[in-house]
């Protein structure tokens, strides 16, 4: 059903009121107007109205006001800063194509084709003004309305239906698709030029249009033809193209008449999502292109390439249902062809050589006769069913019979030709001829040859047959070019020339004479004909040779980079650092490394490079060609006029379109393949910590921390896990796009970063496992230290034996602290980890020191019993010589009775002083000699008569030493 149009409404008004706005405000019905572009229209006056009224506006008197004489400013008080757009948005200044809501839709998008020029001469019709005329009649238009008055086609008639009730006599429903019948002829841009209408500020938005859709979008699993469908022309955003299937992408609007997604955001792009997937929405169709129309192409013609492909369809199932009714016709009762005729045909066609001789011949002539007998019974039904169809239209008017064009008959077998003078002709065509003689003939056999040949060749070398770095690629692309290029300047030209001179040698004085000294007789000449020939078959050999070196170049670049074409440049990574889809056609192109450092990920060619070298060796690759000569001035040696310069061959410029085009493609295609190559090398950024780590700067902040066996050993296996982890995610290589990316040695490097800590922290453990040990030493040596220490006296070995007690208490203790250390040698050789010569002599020197110690305190255990007897023999004399002492001493107080000479006090208390000592000392000897004997186990000796002694002399001490002192004092 057509919309009922609606009358203008100014811009303040509610813009709900129009019934058709999609992103862009669509342009109502404007009844009244003033403007030179509809006084110009050729259209009916009535649309017009009264034209010299003008626009209906409000007055308004603020310029009037503004501009008066001797009006007082207004300065008292800051008016707002937006006052001027309140004041321009409350003043009607009458209809205006002005957005005045958000849309998802770039203006250019609703402009329809004009062909018009640009520069309007004077009394023509603006270019502007048919755009914006256009544009109104194009949006007052409705394609619903027009397809039903003007063609009295309805939306229902235009997709075929199913039912399963059968179609009543006469009322066939349509089942064939209408995008069958559809003429293309009648779209006036390319599909690439509607989706470029979109494109605005490098964005490709949606372009408006109205698309015949289900009204309902959970329908998408219906069968098309499901009578449950109902069809609407709707207004729809298209969003893109699939050239292979030539459907279109188109997405409803949304209430207010916006293409946005889940989110809330405008869909552009034609709904890429910037990581590899496009938008899927329900209210998303793939269409054809009968199904759709533009708002900016014409409704009208639009509409007529709907009418045509609808009546094309009706015809095409017509002509169907009629050969239908023929097919079901009996044959029975007609009759066969003329069986004289046909075997008449047989033989003559027997007749000929090439059917006399061939293989079951007549099989084939038995498959014709029953083709020939069914067409003829065919031919009789159809002429008895259109007979009856005439007779009886009434009842048959539902059958269309198909109009058959007749050819006319020829009068005559023959065709007229006119009067021909064969031999004038011959002889002029003889005349200009180079063929006459076999010496020329020979000659431009050899050009084509050598020019055939040269066409053949390629400045580059192309394929390649492995991937190499670029500094090699261009070595190689250079030494292909300047080895054609050399053989054009030297080769080429003198095999030309030989090949020349050889055939024309003989031709002697005449058309093609090598000896003429005259230029005027030159250019007179089949030889100067000849001459220009074969410059311009060398000329032509030289742009076919540069064009498909290019090509393929250009090609084999393309080939490269063929699956990063349609990246976007916010491209994503999709996959995980083993894994790449965007694979060459054939083999990659250049080898890179990626390289892990200071500066970052980067690799081993600077990616910006890549792009000026292809386009240096594309343009050095045509500048090869231009310096190739003219062969005149070597094969006609005579001539001084051409001796003076060396003409130069044209070949293909560097700035001819085609050379333009390629160059710009190799461009586009090598930084499209860039893109994914920057965004594999950001992937490794995450491994520069790692990379770029100081081992010994880690290990000095690790050991501050004061970390445990166990935590140690976490910490090794934290490393190696990571080992393990770092060679698996990180590939050997990887292809993308034209580039084969050697990722080994980072693969290595963080491997072995990894192993260089774990074994690091190894080293730790080792160092802090040796200091134990030899700390354990120590201890051990100090306890053997004492063992081998010779006790001098019994004392001496009993305290020693009594220390030696504490000895197994000691080893325990210690070895538990071996234990443990040997528990974490335990840990450290779960790694593999090789100990070094003085940390295993450390640890299996800490582990024997018990044993050891255990050997020698047995071993000491016999050398004290040998001490402890030869102390026993010595007690036993010292005793003996002890006693003696004590006799002597019994003596020498005995004796002190003797003296009575006061007189001789002196030397008498001396002597008593001596006495005194030596009694003082046999007491100490006596209680030695009773701890010995003690320790000895031996019977206790008494020496009483010692005190009973040193009672008997201290009288005799007191007296003499008193007698002493108090001489001393008189003498004095």
């Amino acid at each position: 059903m057509a919309e009922k149009q609606q009358q203008f409404t100014p811009p303040h008004a509610k813009l709900g009121k129009y019934e058709h706005i999609v992103g862009a405000q669509k342009y109502p019905e404007i009844r009244q107007r003033g403007f030179y572009s509809d006084v110009v229209l050729e259209t009916d006056p009535q649309a017009l109205g009264d034209v010299m009224d003008g626009p209906e506006r409000d007055p308004n008197h603020m310029w009037d006001l503004r501009t008066a004489d001797h009006t007082p400013m207004v300065d008292t008080f800051e008016p707002p800063e937006n006052l001027l757009e309140q004041i321009t948005e409350q003043t009607d200044h009458g209809p205006t194509t002005k957005l005045t809501e958000l849309s998802d839709f770039p203006l250019k998008a609703y402009e329809p084709k004009v062909q018009l020029p640009f520069y309007t001469p004077p009394g023509q019709r603006p270019r502007r003004v048919e755009v914006e005329r256009r544009k109104r009649i194009y949006q007052q238009m409705d394609i619903e309305q027009i397809l039903q008055e003007k063609y009295k086609i309805t939306t229902d008639q235009l997709v075929p239906k199913q039912s399963d009730e059968g179609n009543r006599l006469g009322d066939w429903r349509s089942y064939l698709a209408l995008e069958v019948f559809d003429n293309t002829d009648y779209d006036c841009r390319l599909p690439a030029e509607w989706l470029a209408m979109g494109m605005d500020e490098g964005v490709r938005k949606p372009v408006p249009g109205r698309a015949l859709l289900p009204s309902r979008d959970d329908q998408h699993d219906l069968d098309i033809r499901d009578p449950a469908i109902v069809w609407r022309w709707q207004m729809v955003g298209v969003l893109d193209y699939d050239p292979d299937s030539q459907l279109w992408l188109v997405m409803k609007v949304n209430k207010k008449g916006r293409l946005v997604d889940q989110d809330g955001k405008p869909v552009v792009n034609g709904g890429y999502l910037g990581n590899g997937q496009f938008l899927d929405l329900p209210s998303m169709y793939w269409i054809p292109r009968i199904q759709l129309y533009f708002l900016a192409e014409d409704p009208t013609i639009f509409a007529m390439r709907v009418a045509e492909a609808f009546a094309e369809r009706q015809r095409a199932e017509a002509h169907l249902r009629y050969h239908l009714y023929l097919d079901c016709m009996p044959s029975d009762g007609l009759g066969e062809a003329d069986k004289n005729s046909f075997n008449r045909m047989i033989e003559w066609a027997k007749g000929t050589p090439s059917l006399s001789k061939a293989k079951k011949l007549d099989d084939k002539i038995q498959s014709l006769d029953k083709e020939v007998n069914f067409d003829f019974s065919r031919s009789m039904n159809k002429i008895i069913f259109n007979g009856t169809i005439v007779h009886h239209q009434d009842q048959y008017s539902y059958v269309t019979v198909p109009q058959s064009s007749e050819e006319p008959v020829p009068q005559r077998g023959c065709v007229d030709v006119p009067e021909y003078n064969f031999d004038e002709a011959y002889s002029l065509f003889a005349f200009h001829s180079l063929l006459t003689r076999q010496e020329s003939i020979n000659a431009i056999g050899w050009v084509r040859s050598e020019c055939n040949e040269v066409a053949a060749k390629s400045l580059f070398q192309v394929p390649l047959a492995k991937h190499m770095r670029l500094e090699e690629f261009e070595q190689t692309q250079q030494q292909a070019t300047q080895h054609v290029a050399l053989y054009l300047r030297d080769t080429f030209k003198e095999n030309l020339r030989r090949h020349i001179r050889t055939s024309l040698r003989d031709s002697g004085k005449g058309w093609f004479d090598l000896n003429t000294d005259k230029f005027y007789v030159y250019q007179g000449s089949k030889l100067k004909k000849f001459m220009e020939m074969v410059k311009f078959s060398m000329q032509d050999s030289l742009r076919y040779l540069v064009q498909d070196s290019l090509t393929n170049f250009t090609q084999m670049i393309v080939d490269a980079c063929q699956a990063c074409l349609t990246l976007p440049t916010n491209y994503e990574w999709p996959h995980d650092l083993l894994v790449s889809t965007l694979l060459p056609k054939r083999n990659p192109l250049f080898l890179v490394d990626l390289v892990l450092d200071l500066e970052g990920s980067h690799y081993s060619t600077n990616l910006n490079q890549f792009e000026a070298t292809l386009v240096s060796l594309f343009d050095k690759a045509i500048t090869s060609t231009q310096t190739v000569p003219q062969l005149e001035k070597f094969i006609l040696e005579n001539l001084k006029d051409l001796q003076n310069e060396t003409l130069l061959l044209e070949s293909v410029w560097p700035n001819e379109p085609e050379v333009e085009r390629l160059r710009m493609t190799i461009r586009e295609a090598i930084n499209k393949a860039l893109i994914p190559m920057k965004v594999y090398a950001r992937l490794y950024d995450r491994f520069l910590p790692l990379n770029n780590l100081e081992i010994t700067q880690y290990i000095a902040e690790y050991e501050a921390k004061s970390p445990t066996a166990i935590q140690m050993k976490e910490e090794v296996e934290k490393h190696l896990a990571e080992k393990e982890v770092m060679e698996k995610i990180i590939p050997s290589s990887i292809i993308i796009g034209p580039f084969f990316v050697a990722t080994e040695n980072v693969r290595q490097n963080l491997s072995k970063k990894c192993k260089a800590m774990a074994n690091a922290v190894l080293e730790l453990l080792a160092k802090k496992l040796r200091k134990q040990a030899d700390d354990a030493c120590e201890e051990f040596k100090a306890i053997s230290r004492r063992l081998f220490e010779t006790p001098n006296t019994i004392e001496d070995l009993s305290e020693t034996r009594e220390w030696m007690k504490t000895i197994p208490d000691k080893l325990d203790e210690h070895q538990e602290n071996i234990d443990l250390a040997m528990a974490d040698y335990d840990l450290i050789e779960e790694f593999y980890y090789n100990l070094s010569q003085e940390d295993f002599n450390a640890r299996y020197t800490a582990m024997s020191w018990p044993n050891k110690i255990v050997k020698q305190m047995e071993q000491v255990e016999k050398t004290m019993e040998e001490a402890e007897e030869r102390f026993r023999k010595l007690q036993v004399g010292d005793t003996s010589t002890f006693n003696d002492r004590l006799d002597s001493l019994t003596m020498s107080v005995a004796s002190l009775s003797t003296y009575t000479d006061i007189g001789k006090a002196h030397e008498v208390a001396n002597e008593v002083r001596r006495i005194a000592k030596q009694l003082k000392d046999a007491g100490q000897d006596a209680q030695k000699y009773n701890n010995r004997e003690r320790l000895f186990g031996m019977p206790v000796t008494d020496y009483s008569k010692l005190a009973k002694l040193n009672k008997d002399f201290e009288p005799y001490r007191a007296m003499w030493i008193a007698v002493s002192i108090g001489s001393g004092c008189t003498s004095r």
